[in-house]
């Protein structure tokens, strides 16, 4: 935990992409997941902002001048800020990360038809999943009255269950959430976290799950609570499976 997050409350994490759209979607993201968030357009303007008080760095790997794995390099020899890759390389070993209704998304990507296959993309070496909600049951009609209200007819994202989508040759998974989550709790407990472990060891997808008594929802990377490590766990298990 650095003083940042002592002080404010929030974990602080640093974008670093040459692409200054893909800064701010991911900005804002973060930031409605309240978040606090800077921005680096390079790597030498990474390493200049390393001064402040980083608690995760969201790191391109292809960007002009130092490298993203130049730049992870130098950050190693001054500081163990946990560092996740952003690459618009898509391999069979890549991985796909997603909180929330994000977990949700990146679920149904790692769906063969309704996912990576559709978008003609390899295949997910991994999907990291934390507190990912698997079924949006009532909430269903809420969603799509503020987000798709123009566009109802459609299937949209949160309208599939996730543990309904497994099969075996589903991507390897990591899988978290605490038994306190509030949001999890309001959408049915037993048919989140629980459904979708049960699912996947149904089919045998080989998976990880961590559940942690008290990690609440909107944690991010849980630094100061029960799930402090748990993407160091997740990195373990996505090197193990690919």
């Amino acid at each position: 935990m650095t003083m940042n997050s002592v002080i404010t409350g929030k974990t602080r994490i640093m974008v670093v992409d040459d692409d200054k759209e893909i800064r701010e979607v991911i900005s804002v993201l973060l930031t409605n997941e309240n978040f606090d968030v800077i921005e680096a357009g390079a790597g030498e303007d990474a390493m200049k902002l390393m001064t402040a008080n980083i608690d995760l760095i969201i790191l391109d790997v292809t960007m002009p001048g130092i490298s993203g794995y130049q730049v992870s390099r130098m950050i190693r020899e001054s500081s163990n800020v946990p560092i996740l890759f952003l690459t618009a390389r898509t391999q069979s070993s890549d991985l796909v990360l997603g909180y929330s209704s994000g977990g949700q998304i990146a679920g149904v990507f790692g769906d063969a038809e309704k996912g990576w296959q559709k978008y003609n993309v390899p295949k997910p070496g991994a999907l990291l999943l934390a507190y990912p909600i698997n079924n949006f049951w009532l909430a269903k009609p809420a969603y799509t009255a503020l987000l798709d209200v123009d566009d109802w007819m459609q299937k949209h994202y949160y309208d599939y269950t996730l543990s309904k989508l497994i099969a075996p040759d589903y991507p390897p998974v990591f899988l978290w959430y605490g038994k306190c989550d509030r949001i999890l709790k309001l959408f049915g407990f037993d048919q989140q976290g629980p459904a979708l472990q049960s699912a996947l060891e149904i089919d045998g997808v080989p998976h990880e799950e961590k559940v942690y008594e008290d990690a609440g929802h909107g944690i991010g990377i849980g630094l100061g609570t029960e799930a402090e490590g748990w993407l160091n766990a997740a990195v373990a298990f996505w090197k193990k499976v690919t």
